[in-house]
Formats: structure tokens, sequence, C-alpha cells
């Protein structure tokens, strides 16, 4: 299930053909073990760009043969912390409400299981991962980031955003579905969002 060629923005046009290359020349060189940091839910949702292109990508990557493991990363910490994470945070918040938790995945933690996957392909060759270490509500982060207040976004602003705008519906509407404690038994260090707070500051 591919994106029609013209509906795709350059940046996401660029980031197939990069993928799709890379898997190609990846099966003339024999590797045996592909491991591709993708995105979380990705197979359940359409319609969100940057989710879309690495989609294609992963379609690719399994018609072509090539050994793999998908990492699909939730949303990462370091949003919390970027330019405009108080913005952001609002326009979680008028998706979310105030009960409906968002999962989140530290960078680093992206990394260690990568390194887990290379170290193991007999446990990781084939598999799907969708990555997260804390699922808070949008409240709750907002205490972690010490924030009072942040702006209340109303759903009608966020439309104005386009086809961007979907992967904040989707947080609502499903969203993330990692298994926490199942990736924890595995990576007992998979950072909360408090506990990579502490390390950032």
């Amino acid at each position: 299930m591919g994106i029609r060629q013209e509906r795709r923005s350059p940046h996401h046009k660029g980031e197939v053909v990069q993928g799709t290359t890379l898997a190609d020349a990846a099966v003339r060189a024999g590797v045996r073990h592909l491991v591709y940091t993708s995105v979380g839910g990705v197979e359940r949702v359409r319609g969100i760009p940057h989710f879309d292109t690495k989609w294609e990508i992963e379609q690719h990557v399994r018609r072509v043969g090539l050994p793999y493991t998908f990492l699909r990363p939730t949303t990462f910490t370091d949003v919390f912390t970027a330019k405009g994470a108080v913005l952001r945070l609002g326009m979680m918040g008028a998706v979310l409400g105030r009960d409906k938790p968002l999962q989140m995945v530290a960078v680093r933690d992206i990394g260690v299981f990568a390194r887990m996957a290379f170290a193991d392909p007999g446990r990781y060759l084939g598999k799907e991962i969708e990555l997260a270490g804390d699922e808070l509500t949008v409240p709750e982060i907002a205490e972690l980031l010490g924030m009072r207040r942040y702006p209340k976004v109303p759903k009608a602003v966020l439309r104005l955003f386009g086809k961007e705008s979907r992967m904040l519906f989707w947080f609502g509407e499903s969203g993330y579905r990692a298994d926490v404690e199942a990736l924890r038994a595995l990576h007992p260090g998979l950072l909360t969002l408090k506990e990579w707070l502490a390390l950032s500051r």
C-alpha cells in the first residue's frame, strides 16, 4: 500500500527514495540483518505523511527479502524540552484531554534496542517492535516539566495544519500501543520521562 507520488512532499518522497535505495543496496551487498527505525503504529494508520513514507519503506524491505528488525518508536521524550514544547503540549492536550495517556521513548533507548537486535538476531529477526518507556497524561507531563499552565488549543486550529494534524488526532482516536512492561523486561534500564529529564538537565 503505497502513497501516490503526486501527493508526497519533496521531503517525504526523498525519504522513500533514500530508504528503498539503501534496502536495494543492502540486498546486493548480501547484508544479513537490517535494523530500521520506523514509527509506532505505522501498520495501523494511513494519512499521516511521515508515517506513510516509513510504511512504504517497510513494505519495500519485505518485498526484496531483506532480513530485518523494525523498531517503531513512539513520541520522543526530547520533544518536551525542545523549542515550542509548551505549544506542543497544548496541541496534544486538545486531542488527548486530561485522561488519555501518551506513550513516549528516549532516543538513547532506541539505540539500546538496535544494539540488542544486532547482538541477538535469533530473537529479533523478522520482528516489529513498538517502543515506549513511559505513558503519561498531558497534565502529568506538564507537572514533570514544571509547567503550571499550557495553552488550550482548539481542535479547529489544529485542523488548519492539514495532513500534518492527522497524527495529533490519531493520538486521541487510537494512538500508540507499545507494551511497556514487556519492553522493560527486555531492557530494565528503559527510561521514564522523569528519569530522562533528570539525566538531561
